[in-house]
């Protein structure tokens, strides 16, 4: 028979699995916002890098949808058994629904590294790395040393989630920290060169689309940043299965996702309007919000083909 001891174990975890798995609900929601508009503005690109981007939103998406209903199993799963108990059910049913716990626990773990792999370093991070250094001769080396950095963050986490090797949880997080720092300071930095090199040669005008770009670099960057770090101070400072290390945790696996589906859809929207400001200086006229242009011969004079 169970004790009362065992029932508060199970208690705390299940309060833990809910508070999980509300904050991964909230934030997939959020998150499948975002993935719909950026849809739109990509689909009406209708560019090969837009078609990429699609690919990848897509593919954050179904990231974003499997980890919040694997949080979603572990909240149930964790409320059957402290039910089981309270009905004086067997401890080997327990054990059964413990066991399926574990292996549905591993999978979130694992499938947040892979993700976090995905969107913070081959993909997203390391490829605008990549592109921003591309004309340097130095740019091997800049991409070679986060991609090192990205592979050990991979392993590292992986590794902590199948065995009982690394006795320090916050490790992984700290890579990632020091992976997300060390590619925000090389492209933030190359971005900030180029712009002050722009303002120097052709004027303050001209390093406008640097600073749109590096200040969308920096919110999402930092967004994801602070996340990792209060999580790192939560595990450290509090019992693991108290709300906030919980609330975090499960909000983690969707800001790894809506960091990179902010970016896309600024994106879209920004080719958008520029389409829009080139039809309509085109037509010599203003564009209404309903999208129809009306001609303005004080501005433009009336042109004909």
């Amino acid at each position: 028979m169970a004790t009362e001891a065992d029932i508060a174990e199970l208690d705390d975890l299940r309060q833990s699995q809910a508070y999980t798995a509300s904050a991964a609900v909230v934030l997939s929601a959020i998150c499948l916002f975002l993935f719909a508009f950026a849809v739109f503005f990509l689909v009406k690109m209708n560019t090969r890098l837009s078609r990429l981007f699609l690919a990848l939103a897509v593919l954050l998406e179904l990231f974003a949808l499997s980890q919040a209903l694997l949080d979603m199993a572990l909240a149930i799963i964790s409320s059957r058994m402290v039910n089981t108990l309270l009905d004086g059910g067997s401890k080997a049913v327990v054990l059964s629904m413990q066991h399926k716990h574990v292996r549905v626990s591993l999978a979130r773990q694992a499938l947040l590294a892979i993700n976090n792999t995905i969107t913070d370093g081959l993909f997203v991070s390391l490829y605008r790395c990549a592109v921003i250094w591309a004309p340097s001769p130095y740019s091997k080396v800049v991409v070679a040393i986060p991609s090192v950095l990205i592979l050990c963050t991979a392993v590292v986490g992986l590794y902590g989630t199948f065995s009982n090797g690394i006795n320090s949880p916050w490790v992984p997080y700290f890579l990632a920290l020091l992976t997300n720092f060390f590619l925000l300071a090389l492209t933030a930095g190359r971005i900030w060169s180029k712009s002050r090199n722009a303002t120097l040669a052709l004027g303050a005008k001209a390093s406008h689309r640097y600073n749109k770009i590096l200040e969308i670099l920096c919110e999402s960057s930092f967004l994801y940043f602070i996340h990792v770090l209060v999580y790192m101070i939560a595990i450290l400072t509090v019992p693991i299965l108290t709300p906030l290390p919980s609330l975090v945790w499960g909000s983690m696996a969707q800001i790894v996702n809506i960091v990179p589906m902010m970016v896309m859809l600024r994106v879209g929207m920004a080719r958008d309007s520029s389409r829009q400001d080139e039809a309509r200086t085109s037509h010599g006229g203003d564009t209404s919000s309903y999208g129809m242009a009306h001609e303005s011969k004080e501005q433009y004079p009336r042109t004909e083909c």
